[in-house]
């Protein structure tokens, strides 16, 4: 299970509990940071099955794109 969070504190105490469980620091305000989180999961995991975004923020666009 792959987490992208902006705040890595939380995160950092789930993950050192959990072996099954990692995170990335992701800022969904930031292209770069967005970009960067998608290459570094497409690179260990070979593709994403399914995003959730439950930040609050979007980049404007419909689910279909």
């Amino acid at each position: 299970m792959k987490y992208c969070y902006i705040n890595n504190e939380r995160f950092t105490k789930i993950s050192t509990k959990n072996k099954d469980i990692d995170y990335l620091q992701l800022d969904v305000r930031n292209t770069q940071s967005i970009n960067e989180c998608i290459e570094i999961v497409k690179k260990k995991y070979g593709k994403i099955d399914v995003l959730i975004n439950k930040a609050g923020y979007g980049i404007g666009g419909f689910f279909e794109d």
